[in-house]
């Protein structure tokens, strides 16, 4: 997932009410619209239901009239043509006749099929009305344009077969009713009812959507409100980490010097000379701690100025190398430097370089309790790449999706002792980025970490104008 995607998952998972309320913007539509999905479905299930009683109440209707007639084919044919002509909804009427094992038409709408035999699936269904419990009924779709009569069927028109035994007056089966009764009057009305309903979802979306845009203010202070709270958080740790990283080099300095004004010709010479140097020490602890927040100020201002030149990076690692080779001596720590490129040369930034080279083999001698720092330099198509790997503590998963956040420190009881105020590798990308290079990190907790910084070597770029390389922070 690219950077873009990243934030905008950060900002939703930081401003939850915002996925509230688009939540509620899609639900309320969406319940409507299923809500009016089942009533529909309903009520079309229930005019169905409706048509299909009326249309078997009809055919027995038929038979009322008919009963006195049954062995007149003309008076039943009559009779049919009356009964098709006063209700609207049937749309073909016919009689059947069961002569033996067959089927045959006795009386029709359509007179063509008077005295026909019935065969195949049509055979069938008479079958199971004539044997079955009675009346059978069967939604149909009309496969053309048909026309019985003064009436039409319309193609892909709906329709309900109805197959119903007429008896006599004795209550035995005497011949079948095949009755076709048009839903065009019900779909109509499930149509209409859907075009209203349609028209209320669309005004309902509507009104959601006023209501979301004439309360956007309340979502402009919900995640203001939440900014105000990262703000507020990040201002306490940052009182807190630089109150303590102010407080301990002045005390250790404040103590020196107060018991060398007291005690001057008391304290022998080389006494005086070790605690001037924790003074020195401490003064330098301070000064770093000064520039770095000079620096997030530069950075966040967009006031950082960089002064790009061919820089010959194995020199600059060779000087940083040779600053550090002491302070790894006193912790016991082994400092190798392994060059795997002749040449490595870059467009940079001289003093901003070195100041990632500082920060990135000072963090790693001072996260390292034993083993060893390696500095490994090699060049490739894709630049050049400084490698810092050291065999410290060592980060787990989530430490290191958050290592490179402003004031972010690991603490744990490894950590716990070592001064910094999580500023330091904030810079370093920051820097970094600006010079168009990359940083990445590899970590095993308890094992060590390696952090490689890649740097477009000079043959691949070109030096970028100041303006160009501010507006890049942001």
């Amino acid at each position: 997932m690219n950077n873009n995607g990243n934030k905008y998952l950060s900002f939703l998972n930081n401003n939850r009410q915002v996925i509230y309320s688009l939540f509620i913007i899609i639900l309320i539509p969406f319940m409507i619209a299923l809500n009016t999905w089942i009533i529909l479905n309903q009520e079309q299930f229930d005019l169905d239901a409706a048509l299909r009683d009326k249309a078997i109440i009809a055919a027995q209707g038929l038979n009322a009239s008919i009963v006195d007639d049954l062995n007149d084919p003309k008076k039943i044919q009559s009779k049919i043509d009356f009964f098709f002509n006063i209700t609207s909804e049937v749309k073909y009427v016919a009689v059947i006749n069961k002569i033996g094992d067959d089927f045959k038409v006795l009386a029709s709408i359509n007179s063509s099929e008077v005295g026909r035999n019935i065969d195949g699936q049509m055979r069938t269904l008479l079958g199971t009305a004539w044997f079955g419990d009675g009346a059978f009924a069967q939604e149909i779709t009309s496969s053309e344009n048909k026309k019985y009569g003064d009436k039409k069927i319309a193609y892909n028109e709906r329709l309900f077969q109805i197959i119903v035994p007429l008896k006599n007056a004795k209550g035995d089966y005497v011949y079948l009713a095949n009755i076709w009764v048009s839903a065009a009057s019900t779909d109509y009305i499930n149509q209409q009812t859907l075009i209203k309903a349609f028209v209320v979802l669309i005004v309902t979306v509507i009104i959601v959507l006023i209501l979301v845009m004439s309360n956007a203010r309340l979502f402009q202070y919900a995640v203001l409100f939440q900014r105000l709270k990262e703000v507020d958080q990040m201002k306490d740790d940052f009182i807190s980490t630089t109150s303590h990283e102010l407080k301990t080099p002045l005390t250790l300095i404040k103590g020196n010097v107060s018991m060398i004004i007291e005690d001057y010709d008391k304290i022998p010479k080389a006494d005086q000379k070790k605690m001037l140097d924790q003074v020195f020490d401490n003064t330098n602890r301070l000064n770093s701690l000064v520039s770095d927040l000079l620096d997030v100020s530069r950075i966040e201002q967009n006031r950082i100025k960089l002064e790009f030149e061919p820089i010959d990076i194995l020199e600059m690692v060779n000087k940083v190398f040779s600053q550090y080779e002491g302070q790894a001596n006193e912790k016991g720590l082994k400092l190798i430097k392994s060059f795997k490129t002749e040449k490595a040369v870059s467009s940079l930034d001289r003093a901003k370089f070195e100041q990632i080279l500082v920060n990135l083999v000072g963090n790693a001698i001072k996260y390292t309790k034993d083993g060893e720092v390696e500095l490994i330099i090699s060049s490739d198509n894709k630049g050049n790449s400084i490698c810092i790997r050291d065999t410290g503590v060592g980060m787990d998963e989530q430490e290191r999706k958050n290592l490179f956040s402003k004031f972010y420190r690991i603490r744990n009881n490894d950590t716990e002792a070592i001064p910094g105020t999580g500023l330091g590798l904030w810079i370093t990308k920051q820097l970094i980025e600006t010079m168009k290079g990359t940083i990445m990190v590899d970590s095993i907790k308890g094992v060590g970490s390696q952090f490689t910084v890649v740097f477009p070597s000079t043959s691949n770029i070109v030096k970028p104008e100041y303006k160009k390389e501010i507006k890049d922070l942001t």
